[in-house]
């Protein structure tokens, strides 16, 4: 790559773009809704939450914020112990990822989960060397779909960019 075609930067979301998760979200959910609620909602009400962080999702299903804490947690316990079965990257993820990096690119991975889980799967599925920053749950005020997690990135890129740049004739 070269000229107009190269690839400075490139941001990816982790969850349905990278890997797919979407059998490991919608069991976790039903799981936790079961528990706690006695029977799950239709898929398509959780599924149309997809992106928002956990806790905020779970408000809208609890009938207080006590009881959103504990889906949180029973969510994530039962996540933890079938997350690696339900779990793996979409064809062609790391070869792109790993593509865009031998040719300069800064890439990065900006997520909603929180950083154990987002790393987790990375490291076992080839991803943790393919990427340059990640940005979770954990590491903004406000996370996705609020724009703070891309946000945090453009320093980096820029930072990147310059180096990239300096490099080409």
């Amino acid at each position: 790559m070269s000229g107009a075609d190269r690839w400075h930067a490139v941001l990816f979301d982790r969850d349905g773009t990278l890997v797919g998760t979407v059998e490991l979200i919608l069991r976790c959910h039903r799981h936790t809704m079961q528990v706690h609620l006695g029977a799950a909602p239709p898929d398509e009400r959780w599924l149309a939450g997809m992106g928002t962080p956990l806790r905020e999702q779970l408000k809208a299903f609890a009938r207080d914020s006590d009881e959103a804490a504990r889906m949180a947690e029973t969510y994530s316990t039962h996540q933890k112990t079938i997350h690696d079965d339900f779990v793996a990257p979409y064809p062609g993820a790391v070869e792109v990822t790993r593509a865009l990096k031998e040719a300069g690119a800064a890439v990065g991975v900006v997520t909603s989960r929180r950083s154990v889980m987002a790393r987790r799967i990375l490291e076992r599925r080839g991803l943790e060397e393919t990427h340059d920053v990640l940005v979770t749950a954990d590491d903004v005020v406000r996370a996705k779909p609020d724009p703070e997690p891309v946000l945090m990135a453009p320093d980096w890129i820029v930072s990147r960019l310059d180096e990239v740049l300096a490099l080409e004739p």
